[in-house]
């Protein structure tokens, strides 16, 4: 059930009232309007590509994750490591570049684990490659967990999700992405059958 709705309206259709905000600072909104009345419980958002934005990701508190796709051709680096003695100036702020989602799912042969995972009502199995990293471009500093899905049979493409929280598991992530879809489907039946 919806806690929590926003109406989203187009620049034309915004004045000095009603100011122009995108999709996603409104849902940046909504996850510290969640937060703010319940400050105590844990806030796991979860939205398609087009919420994986530093809008978005900044609403989110030390208590809060997102799980979202991230771009095939995203820039991620390595977490930097800590000096070991204090150098002048600032420390690193991101490590060596790493390759694109798309070219460590192509090269990378190491650290492939099977798990299963419930998807539309039923269990899979999936091919799963996580690597903890830094999407500097989005997130900043804040480590993620980028996680690439296979399908083992093949008839799917390969998919790129990542977590804001390292710590959560593989399962967890890939499950929460794929009932994300059982979300958009009440939406639009809400919209188009229940008048919302």
């Amino acid at each position: 059930l919806p806690v929590r709705m926003a109406l989203y309206r187009k620049r034309p259709d915004c004045d000095r009232e009603h100011r122009f905000a995108t999709t996603q600072q409104l849902a940046g909104r909504m996850i510290q309007q969640v937060r703010e009345a319940l400050p105590d419980r844990q806030i796991r958002a979860c939205g398609d590509g087009q919420f994986a934005t530093r809008d978005v990701v900044q609403a989110l508190d030390e208590h809060s994750n997102l799980v979202s796709r991230i771009r095939g051709d995203a820039a991620l680096y390595e977490i930097p490591k800590q000096p070991r003695k204090r150098k002048r100036g600032q420390p690193r702020k991101k490590g060596m570049r790493l390759p694109t989602p798309k070219k460590l799912a192509k090269c990378r042969k190491k650290g492939w684990q099977t798990i299963q995972v419930r998807k539309g009502g039923r269990v899979v199995k999936r091919r799963v490659l996580s690597v903890e990293c830094l999407w500097y471009h989005v997130c900043k500093d804040r480590p993620i967990k980028l996680v690439i899905v296979r399908d083992p049979s093949g008839h799917e493409r390969d998919d790129f999700f990542f977590c804001t929280d390292p710590t959560v598991s593989e399962v967890e992530i890939v499950e929460r992405y794929y009932a994300r879809w059982t979300i958009e489907e009440s939406i639009r039946d809400g919209k188009q059958l229940g008048g919302f």
